[in-house]
């Protein structure tokens, strides 16, 4: 082999290999958390990297709500997903109609507008959560699943706004302005023409905005004090309250909560990544 032949064997061969380097350290936290949940009692704290005698006992136990620290489970996992779906779902709607009027529509502060949607994350959640904690209080809101749901609108839209801003103005005004000779109206040609040529995008924000709501600890926590009502990241933390924490339970815990994002994620994946990068062309 000669020179170039061999630099041009060993340069992907060194890039494959830092990949899978790469992949092993990702995966490794993730393989470790699935290890632990199926490992029995005898073998948890045993320094391997397999078990002998994998068990589904843990996911028993939790699915059938057995220990006192799942007790609420079923209707927890309920709750994130309600959330998630309820944030998504809003999103949409606040940034899709928001960014549309900011792309299309001429008036005064428009531009003014669209850049401060994307100040809000400079100031970290956590400092606004008793200002907002005072707001839901006064509007009667205070453990439902719509103070969640409005607190994690608010922190995903103006992510949304910005991609869908950029994405709308990517759709030649030409087909607009056909529509409207034909006698459609502004909002006939948002719902028919706009919105189904702006599908990836939606499909690819909509999956930001429920990992972003399913993830969600504190404001579930500051604004939710019923069990009933939790979400899982909440119902989670309840182990590390106790004195002997149950690992393997807790690992399987975590393995089931993880599964629904990824699900989602991969679904709608090509359309996380056209959508995306289309919508930031600009």
């Amino acid at each position: 082999m000669n020179r170039k032949g061999f630099i041009r064997f060993w340069t992907p061969a060194w890039t494959y290999g830092l990949a899978a380097l790469i992949l092993m350290f990702a995966l490794f936290p993730i393989y470790h958390m699935v290890l632990v949940s199926i490992k029995p009692d005898e073998d948890l704290f045993k320094p391997t990297l397999f078990t002998a005698k994998p068990t589904l006992q843990k996911y028993i136990e939790l699915i059938k709500q057995k220990h006192f620290l799942v007790l609420h489970f079923r209707r927890q996992l309920f709750n994130s997903i309600l959330v998630s779906l309820g944030t998504a779902i809003l999103t949409l709607f606040i940034s899709s109609t928001c960014a549309y009027a900011i792309s299309r529509l001429k008036f005064p502060g428009r531009k003014t507008l669209f850049r401060a949607s994307l100040f809000t994350y400079m100031v970290p959640r956590s400092f606004i959560v008793i200002p907002f904690y005072s707001l839901m209080i006064k509007y009667g809101l205070i453990n439902s699943y719509l103070s969640v749901i409005l607190a994690e609108t608010t922190f995903a839209t103006p992510y949304c706004i910005w991609v869908l801003t950029e994405f709308f103005k990517t759709i030649p005004i030409e087909v607009e302005e056909a529509a409207i000779v034909d006698g459609a109206g502004r909002f006939r040609i948002f719902t028919s023409i706009v919105l189904p040529l702006t599908a990836p995008a939606l499909v690819a924000l909509a999956t930001y905005a429920f990992i972003f709501a399913w993830n969600e600890f504190l404001y579930v926590l500051v604004l939710i004090n019923s069990n009933e009502l939790f979400t899982i990241p909440v119902g989670l933390s309840w182990y590390m309250n106790q004195d002997t924490i149950p690992w393997g339970l807790m690992m399987a815990e975590s393995t089931l909560f993880s599964i629904p994002p990824i699900i989602f994620y991969y679904v709608f994946q090509r359309y996380m990544v056209s959508g995306l990068a289309m919508g930031a062309v600009k």
